[in-house]
Formats: C-alpha cells, structure tokens, sequence
C-alpha cells in the first residue's frame, strides 16, 4: 500500500470513525455517571430523616401486680419483633411521682415512616397492660453505621 494511500484511510478513520476517541469518551461519561449515581444515592440517605425512639415501659399494673417476664416476652415477641428487624432493650427503675417502679427502655432506630409503627407498640402496652401512658422520646439522628472489627 502506498505512503499515500495509507495517510488517506488514517485521515477518513480519525474523522469518520473515532472509535478509541468515543471509547474514550464514553468511558469518562460512564465514569461521571457512576459518580452522579453514589452521589445521589448518599444524598437521598441523608434526605431520609432517621431517628432514635426510646420506649419507656412501666413494670407496674395499677391493679398492685407486677408484669411478669413472660408477659412481657409475649408483648415483645407479639408488638415489637413483627415490626422492627432490631432493638435493644434495658433494665431500668423510673420514678413517677415520687414512687420507684422497674421499667424497661426500648431503644430503635427507624426512618419517619415508621413512627406510626413505634407509636402503635406504646399504645398496644397502655392498652394491655392499663397503662396510663408510655413515655416515647423521638431524637433526629444526624449519623449513625454499623461499624466492623479489626
């Protein structure tokens, strides 16, 4: 093939089919892409509002007895686990007027949607167990993760 032949097809390639050149392109494009994509997915993260609910549970029916351990392993199996994959939950002695009473404190992560949900688990247990009231304590979270070990 002749010097001259060869600059001509060189010439029609790079103006008519500038394969690497597009490749090229589409690759940094594909690349912005991705980096719009993680972008967007972490900012909606952050639009989703979570918050830290913290159920306080009077031990106490007004009646004089006390709720049993099974009852209350019922009420979590029953009320709680069907709606929440995780929790966590404390011993603790409130006072209410003056007067000492065990209690248990549940604490949940969860997105604003599930408020309702939470708000339902303290009215099941004024319900069944003639509670007066359950005390519920909604906190915005600004950050929260798991976090591996070594």
């Amino acid at each position: 093939m002749s010097p001259q032949l060869k600059n001509s097809l060189k010439r029609i390639e790079s103006t008519a089919f500038p394969i690497e050149k597009q490749a090229s392109t589409t690759r940094k494009g594909l690349n912005r892409l991705w980096y719009k994509l993680a972008n967007l997915v972490v900012e909606s993260r952050q639009k989703t509002q979570i918050f830290h609910a913290q159920l306080f549970f009077g031990m106490s029916i007004p009646s004089g007895h006390a709720i049993s351990l099974s009852e209350w392993n019922n009420f979590i199996d029953n009320h709680i686990t069907p709606r929440f994959d995780g929790f966590n939950i404390a011993d603790s002695m409130g006072f209410w007027q003056g007067q000492p009473e065990r209690a248990k404190i549940v604490t949940i992560v969860l997105s604003e949607q599930q408020i309702t949900e939470v708000e339902a688990i303290a009215s099941d247990y004024a319900t069944l167990f003639h509670q007066d009231s359950v005390m519920l304590i909604l906190r915005p979270v600004a950050k929260w993760e798991f976090v591996p070990g070594d």
